[in-house]
């Protein structure tokens, strides 16, 4: 903790007639005081008691301007006589028990459902040559010839010696190809959820107490 003579080492520029400001500008009242471990701001302007701030709290001397590390709005419960603030210091002053709440930060995670990607199912036509061996028939003309030299009891055919010709269709079998869809295989697709651990980090800030007061004024401490 700094005290009157160190702080005034480190800010030999204080002058007699101060005004204090929060550190966004807002004025709370007039230095009266130099106390051996804090500064007595003047009740009336800002505060409705007089309101202590220890040399800790004090970030800039400009002037005759003294900056304190607190806003505005971080002390504007202090505005009101009613603040039970005001009362806990009295009940500290006069050695009284007290119970102050000092709260912290917890970190909540929450879940949320974004896209993470798609898939795309096409499907796609390959040509291919399939082989495969099947029978065939055919006719083909045989001829044989028999021996004769045996003599014709009975007249010739009118037909002998005479040239002539005979035809005989041949047949054969051809393979004609046709196609025919079939049903090869089905696919069937679907969406399954996976659950995974993912771990996940911030800073939390918490509070601590640390009061020093003198008399029945307000006391300010980091």
């Amino acid at each position: 903790m700094i005290r009157r003579e160190e702080f005034l080492k480190n800010h030999p520029n204080v002058k007699g007639d101060m005004v204090a400001y929060t550190r966004d500008g807002e004025k709370l009242g007039k230095v009266t005081a130099l106390n051996e471990d804090s500064i007595n701001i003047e009740k009336g302007f800002f505060f409705p008691r007089d309101f202590l701030v220890h040399y800790d709290n004090v970030v800039d001397i400009n002037g005759n301007e003294l900056i304190i590390d607190r806003q505005g709005r971080e002390l504007s419960d202090w505005k009101s006589e009613e603040y039970e603030g005001w009362n806990k210091s009295e009940a500290l002053g006069t050695g009284g028990d007290i119970d102050i709440p000092l709260y912290g930060e917890e970190i909540q995670a929450r879940k949320t459902t974004h896209k993470a990607g798609e898939v795309r199912l096409n499907k796609v036509v390959h040509t291919e040559v399939q082989s495969f061996t099947i029978p065939v028939t055919k006719e083909e003309v045989v001829i044989e010839h028999t021996k004769g030299g045996t003599a014709m009891d009975s007249p010739i055919d009118e037909r002998a010696f005479t040239e002539q010709s005979a035809s005989i269709p041949l047949m054969e079998e051809e393979v004609e190809i046709s196609k025919r869809p079939i049903l090869k295989e089905t696919v069937h697709a679907k969406k399954v959820a996976h659950t995974e651990q993912r771990e996940v980090s911030g800073e939390v800030r918490s509070e601590d107490l640390e009061v020093k007061t003198e008399g029945e004024s307000g006391t300010l401490k980091k």
